[in-house]
């Protein structure tokens, strides 16, 4: 199917930005996602969103997966300058990195009315939870189990390898042994960490 024009399925987003810790870590990280997933939803148009919908609920996660990987380039943060994009101001900007990809596709997963997790995952000898995408899980009996959706990854429904994994559903808390975790992988430095959280109300 064509890829729809993001501004089409997507509201755009005046920018604003709040910063949400001055020196956090792995935890606070996940945390910020999860509150950014409660509010994703205001920025898709109920509407236009069905222009990705697909003949049962697979090929429509095959359909969300190719409209965010086609219109955003990754761009990883600043290792100790982490940003928490809304879907309006990822799309507006056509780039960020797995945080607000994942975002995304979780709130367009909503908008169809798809269950779906968030999985942070550790690689390699890596001590913390370092990148994280979207799993779903079809209602439909279109899957066999539950689909991937790493827009960061090069194919559809295919997983990273990882040694360790940490599933979160919306409105779960992250487990409180994560606070405190530092490493020297994409998302932190052995320093201060200021988070910011470009995610203002939907422009209608």
């Amino acid at each position: 199917m064509p890829t729809p024009r993001p501004h089409s399925i997507v509201y755009p987003s005046p920018a604003k930005a709040r910063a949400m810790y001055a020196d956090g870590d792995t935890g606070d990280i996940i945390r910020v996602i999860m509150y950014a997933d409660r509010r994703s939803g205001d920025f898709i148009r109920p509407e236009a969103s069905r222009r990705l919908q697909g003949a049962d609920q697979y090929h429509t996660l095959e359909n969300i997966y190719w409209f965010v990987k086609r219109n955003v380039e990754y761009n990883p943060d600043t290792p100790g300058h982490e940003v928490v994009r809304s879907p309006g101001y990822l799309f507006d900007t056509a780039t960020g990195d797995c945080k607000s990809l994942s975002i995304a596709i979780g709130a367009i997963c909503r908008a169809f009315g798809i269950p779906y997790c968030y999985r942070f995952i550790r690689q390699g000898g890596r001590r913390n939870f370092h990148h994280v995408y979207v799993v779903a899980f079809p209602t439909d009996g279109s899957a066999s189990g539950p689909v991937l959706l790493d827009a960061v990854h090069r194919t559809f429904d295919s997983e990273p390898s990882h040694t360790a994994k940490l599933d979160l559903k919306p409105g779960q808390r992250p487990p409180a042994s994560l606070a405190g975790i530092m490493d020297n992988g994409n998302w932190i430095l052995p320093a201060a960490l200021l988070l910011w959280l470009l995610f203002a109300k939907k422009i209608k």
